[in-house]
């Protein structure tokens, strides 16, 4: 997967938490956990 590909599904799945009332440390964590974004990950 291309980076601008891992970009735009992140930003997509904050915006849909975020409108469902996650907060910033859940998504992060649901992001994580599905291994996208290298700056998410450990």
């Amino acid at each position: 997967m291309s980076r601008l590909e891992s970009d735009v599904q992140i930003r997509r799945i904050q915006s849909l938490l975020q409108r469902k009332g996650f907060a910033f440390p859940v998504i992060t964590q649901v992001i994580r956990d599905l291994g996208i974004g290298t700056e998410f990950n450990d």
